[in-house]
């Protein structure tokens, strides 16, 4: 269970509506079912080190996994999307130690139907346990860039968000804040003041330089007032 939490950089459930059924009388089996949740994950490649001490290598498969969470060798999961439109069953990943199933990118929000079964060998075969649906961001196309690559925790990089309202000079101007922001906070007290004191100083300099001016000016013209009576 700890090692599938560690996994969820996101947990992103949008919409989230569960429907509980009392068909089943299996306590277990019902606790199971008011327990099951789910969240996305990017798929990634990753090496993973055995206990023999050998290398085990997971190739990247999909743009992202959805991970259905307490595991059971009890339930069926059957996911339908809006884009697919069509039933595919959830399948127990080595990897995750969990139910996933995959997706590729999609320009458009996902919205996925989720129904959990008692599988055929429980003590509920095929009854439905519970139905949840809930809803994926369209792909994000930032996500792929070099800056997102490097800073995925970024809320700009997320990869399922819907950016299309976004334009490529305001994601810059978001990139170039996200940077300074970052290069101000390892600076220490002394280096934050003189760093927006040379940032800022036109902003100081300007009115101090004009009010300077209209009392030199008004001084001058007031002697000269004074020097002709």
């Amino acid at each position: 269970m700890k090692k599938i939490k560690t996994l969820f950089f996101v947990l992103s459930l949008l919409i989230f509506m569960p429907k509980l059924f009392a068909v089943c009388d299996d306590a277990d089996l019902n606790d199971l079912a008011e327990k099951f949740n789910a969240g996305y994950i990017e798929d990634s490649e990753q090496k993973i080190k055995l206990e023999d001490g050998s290398y085990k290598v997971y190739k990247k498969e999909y743009a992202y996994l959805i991970v259905f969470t307490p595991y059971s060798k009890d339930l069926k999961v059957v996911v339908n999307d809006s884009i697919l439109k069509e039933n595919q069953e959830a399948t127990y990943s080595e990897r995750r130690g969990t139910y996933v199933i995959g997706s590729d990118i999609h320009y458009k929000e996902k919205v996925y139907t989720v129904n959990v079964y008692g599988n055929e060998k429980s003590a509920c075969p095929n009854q439905l346990l519970k139905t949840l649906s809930f809803t994926i961001p369209p792909f994000n196309e930032y996500s792929m860039y070099t800056y997102c690559e490097n800073n995925k925790d970024e809320d700009i990089c997320t990869m399922m968000k819907d950016t299309s309202d976004v334009t490529m000079s305001e994601y810059k101007e978001i990139v170039a804040d996200n940077i300074e922001n970052k290069k101000i906070e390892k600076m220490n007290f002394f280096e934050k003041v003189l760093y927006y004191i040379s940032k800022y100083w036109i902003f100081v300099a300007v009115p101090v330089l004009l009010i300077s001016t209209y009392y030199i000016v008004t001084i001058i013209v007031y002697k000269k007032k004074v020097n002709k009576r």
